[in-house]
């Protein structure tokens, strides 16, 4: 993974509450094949009092090996209503005092872990869609791709390209990662990563992570 989640996640940039805590309760059920993920969650931020109007999150994945890899074919959704007191800072007129926003939003992803040419690889496309009036988050869709090249135990090679398409503000952000992480011994680490942005809706020329 990389430390750059906003830059190779699309859908960290704007999700249905982007960045925030969560609170819930969370059901779980797998098989050799697949899992299942239900949650009834509520944003944990500033002026939100959801009370027992939870919003829904399902998460499902089915699992298989391909290519002497492992795959992972995933979806999940989110649906439901939150309540904002106090809100005029995020979308509500400045004489109401609450305001009921969709925490709405939907995710699919691809992943595959195997070797290319005896190396761990791992590959991972992800996209998201969110609809209009969605707290914390404008109409938009995204895509990410992202690819790990193992050259041995100590080093990683890592690249990312993603694209986020912001309809409610008509401009797209593009976004080029790269990086390399060095396993110097156990529990110790160096990880270096660099995203370059394009696009009309850019405001970073670069970002560099050292940690």
């Amino acid at each position: 993974s990389f430390e750059h989640r906003k830059a190779t996640v699309p859908m960290q940039k704007n999700g249905a509450i982007p960045g925030a805590a969560a609170q819930g309760f969370a059901f779980y059920a797998a098989a050799d094949q697949f899992f299942v993920n239900l949650t009834l969650w509520a944003p944990m931020v500033e002026h939100l009092d959801s009370g027992f109007a939870l919003s829904t999150y399902v998460r499902a994945a089915y699992l298989a090996s391909v290519g002497g890899g492992d795959l992972l074919i995933g979806v999940a959704a989110t649906g439901g209503e939150t309540k904002c007191v106090e809100c005029a800072e995020r979308g509500a007129n400045a004489d109401e005092t609450e305001q009921t926003f969709k925490t709405e939003g939907t995710f699919f992803d691809i992943q595959w872990q195997g070797e290319l040419g005896g190396a761990p690889v791992e590959f991972q496309v992800n996209h998201f869609n969110t609809p209009a009036d969605s707290y914390g988050a404008h109409e938009a869709s995204g895509t990410g791709v992202i690819f790990d090249y193992s050259l041995n135990e100590e080093w990683i090679l890592k690249a990312a390209v993603s694209s986020l398409d912001d309809t409610d503000k008509d401009y797209i952000i593009e976004a080029t990662t790269v990086g390399v992480l060095w396993n110097i011994q156990q529990n110790t680490s160096l990880r270096v990563e660099h995203t370059s942005y394009s696009g009309d809706g850019a405001s970073d020329d670069s970002k560099t992570t050292i940690q």
